[in-house]
């Protein structure tokens, strides 16, 4: 095979790693981990939602029950101590060679060609994230390698609407709805990220101005606690609020905060 794992340590630690750690979505969650539970994972799962709603993070988690070694029939969460589990999270030295991960933009002909092979192998897992970032020819022989697939795929989109429409159908079946989390819900994660991280705050008023900055992307909310601990020591004040997000309202702020460039196929 001329390539393997694009990603030297996939499953980033400061993720959530579990389900029961994900913010909002429960639904989805729901029919996901009963399958899991099951042993019957869809051969095909697909994550559609924006920015900063968590669709990487779940589609790692799902690998990371997938690969897990002790789960057992009727469980869905990774176990967190067999040697898979511990791998995926601390090793960033050996791949785990039973995982591949890309990005939509860095799929090329030779990948796909390695794909063919692994995507008949039912222990390995494929994790493309962004697919509207691949080529249209690419992403037209993909869409024929899904057929008969024995190995486990994962995809994310932001932007469905730049999937060809012939793929976007033949995924349908498969695609599931991820949403920001709502306001409370992100307050409650980040009251726990800055618990853990023993960061004090005044109150749930901070967290909220933040989760409304942010716009409730996960991706920012995920990383604030260990900014707030670099930069000030461990304290949240409304002094460093109002440096950080100067005098510009809440939803404001979360428009330049959260922009992001489309790219387009």
């Amino acid at each position: 095979m001329s390539e393997t794992n694009t990603v030297a340590k996939p499953f980033d630690g400061d993720r959530p790693q579990l389900f029961k750690n994900v913010v909002g979505n429960k639904q989805v969650l729901k029919r996901i981990t009963g399958m899991l539970a099951n042993n019957k994972l869809s051969q095909v799962i697909f994550l559609n939602g924006p920015i900063g709603s968590g669709k990487t993070t779940l589609a790692r988690i799902v690998a990371r029950a997938k690969l897990c070694q002790r789960r057992q029939v009727g469980e869905y969460e990774p176990c967190d101590s067999c040697s898979m589990c511990k791998k995926a999270i601390n090793d960033a030295t050996c791949p785990i060679v039973e995982y591949h991960e890309y990005g939509g933009e860095d799929v090329t002909e030779a990948i796909l060609d390695d794909l063919k092979l692994i995507l008949q192998r039912p222990w390995e897992i494929v994790f493309i994230d962004e697919l509207q970032d691949m080529k249209p020819d690419l992403l037209r022989r993909f869409r024929k390698m899904l057929e008969g697939t024995k190995a486990t795929i994962l995809l994310a989109t932001t932007h469905p609407d730049e999937i060809e429409e012939a793929v976007r159908s033949r995924l349908l079946s498969y695609e599931y709805e991820i949403t920001r989390p709502t306001i409370e819900e992100a307050v409650n994660f980040l009251e726990n990220q800055l618990r853990n991280h023993q960061v004090s705050f005044n109150s749930r008023q901070q967290l909220e101005r933040v989760s409304e900055a942010y716009n409730c992307e996960m991706r920012p909310l995920g990383e604030f606690s260990r900014k707030v601990l670099s930069e000030t020591g461990g304290k949240l004040t409304d002094e460093y609020l109002d440096e950080l997000f100067g005098s510009l309202r809440p939803q404001s702020q979360a428009a330049t905060l959260g922009n992001r460039k489309r790219r387009l196929i």
